[in-house]
Parts: structure tokens; sequence; C-alpha cells
């Protein structure tokens, strides 16, 4: 017994066994063969096009999407945000408390975000093709201060620079993990002991040591969401 089917995504029509439903259609591969593409609203528009026929097509969409990067960015801010109305300092410009390399970590992931959207449109506007179906080298960086240059944003006080690069460390190793890959990227702030006459010894990494006072925090992030907001804007015009 054999039983006719149509693809309901390129209209092809074959014959198959009845006891074995086909996982894809022979034409066009779609494992979404026997599923119609609905178009009644936006939301069922932008699911068709979330969600690809493949886990490439739906991987490169997402990375080229500049939404999908702002809005992983507010989520990051969000919460960071949350951590600092609970800071404990007596002087509200400054967070001094436990969470600072986390709080810190989690600015630093914000901007990341919000940089690497500007950069991803930069590349289409530009004409240059995305690498397919992995990240492109630029966008694997956690290097704050390289993705502001690569967004094409120009930082002229040069206090942002240092900031930079704490957040940077901060991303890479201060907020998660208690020291880094190598020796040579700790620090003046490690504090050392070394070994007492018990052989016993301690190694202690001290809180944060530069302290960004909080308007600073929020004008950068307000400055790197504008400048992701113009990028966006110059993407429609194209």
């Amino acid at each position: 017994m054999v039983n006719i089917y149509r693809c309901k995504r390129c209209e092809h029509e074959w014959a198959g066994r009845l006891s074995r439903q086909p996982k894809v259609c022979p034409r066009c591969n779609s494992p979404y063969w026997n599923k119609a593409r609905r178009k009644e609203t936006d939301s069922d528009i932008l699911k068709e096009s979330l969600v690809g026929d493949s886990d490439s097509e739906t991987y490169n969409y997402l990375k080229s999407d500049w939404s999908g990067w702002r809005d992983t960015a507010k989520k990051l801010i969000r919460v960071a945000y949350k951590i600092e109305s609970e800071r404990s300092s007596a002087d509200k410009r400054f967070i001094s408390f436990g969470n600072d390399d986390v709080y810190y970590m989690l600015v630093g992931f914000a901007l990341e975000n919000y940089l690497k959207g500007a950069i991803v449109q930069n590349l289409l506007i530009g004409g240059k093709p995305l690498k397919k179906d992995k990240l492109d080298k630029v966008l694997k960086s956690h290097n704050i201060a390289k993705l502001v240059s690569e967004a094409g944003l120009e930082v002229k006080r040069g206090i942002y620079r240092s900031y930079f690069d704490y957040l940077t460390e901060c991303i890479e190793w201060r907020g998660r993990y208690p020291l880094p890959v190598e020796a040579s990227e700790i620090s003046g702030s490690i504090v050392y002991h070394p070994p007492k006459e018990d052989d016993t010894y301690y190694i202690a990494i001290t809180g944060s040591t530069l302290a960004i006072p909080i308007d600073d925090i929020h004008e950068m992030v307000e400055m790197v969401e504008r400048h992701s907001e113009r990028i966006k804007e110059k993407m429609k015009g194209k």
C-alpha cells in the first residue's frame, strides 16, 4: 500500500508507504513539509522568520538580527541595575559591596551585546558577508575597548579606556572565577601570602580596585545604546 504525500512548503507530491510517515520532503528537504506556513498575524510572521527549516537558517538569522543582541543587553543591564539598587555604600555614587565584580561583569556583558549588534549591522551595511553557521572572529571577543572601535564609536574621554579594560577583566574572569587563565593576566590587585612554616599559604584577590562612579556607568550604557540605535536607523534606510 502506498500513499500520495504533498509538501505544504514547496507543493511537491510523491508516493510513499502508509506505514511510515516521511521525515522530510524529498525535494526541499524540509522537516516541516506537513505544516503549512502561517502568516495570519505579525506574531506568526515573526515566529516563522525566527525558526527556519534548519538549525543553520535559524542560527544565521539570529546572529544577523540586531534586536536579539539589543534585547539580551537590556536583560543583562536590568539585572545589573537591580544589584546596583541594593548597594550598601554610604556614597551613593559608588558600588561598595561583595558583588562588585559580578555587577561590573553584567554591565560589561550588556555593553558587549549592544556593541556586537552594532558591529553586525555595520558589516551588513558595508556589504560584508557574515560567516555561515558560526560566530565571526570579532563577535567572539570580550574586549570592550576593541568592540567599541569595531562598532565605529569614538570615545574621546580617556578615562573610559581604563573603565573598558576593567570591565573586560570582569567579563573574562573577575566576575566568574577566582583567578585568570594565566599568571600574566593578574593585575596589581593581587595580595599574595607566601607559605608559612607549617606550609599553609593564602592567595587572595582583593575586591574591585576600580570603583566606577554610578553616573559614569549609566553614561556609558546610554552612549552605547544610542550608538546602536543610530546604526539600526542606518540599516533601515539602506
